[in-house]
């Protein structure tokens, strides 16, 4: 049996806030060529920082507010 080859394709952050350019210019380019493919996609322009930014300041990151958020 023979496995195709798997390309990986990584998406910038920046890139992410334009995403339906995206998926009509990168994923769906060429309907032919769309299996095999793994994306890895890093977050949106300016996440990272947001979610670290505790490290510098003291201050509770967005990951400790959506913990500490009630259900």
């Amino acid at each position: 049996m023979h496995t195709p080859p798997l390309r990986v394709e990584k998406i910038g952050g920046t890139s992410m806030s334009r995403f339906p350019e995206i998926i009509d210019n990168i994923i769906l380019r060429n309907p032919d060529d769309i299996y095999g493919r793994i994306y890895i996609v890093s977050a949106y322009s300016g996440i990272t920082n947001e979610l670290l930014e505790h490290k510098k300041t003291g201050n509770p990151g967005i990951s400790q507010l959506i913990m500490d958020a009630p259900n």
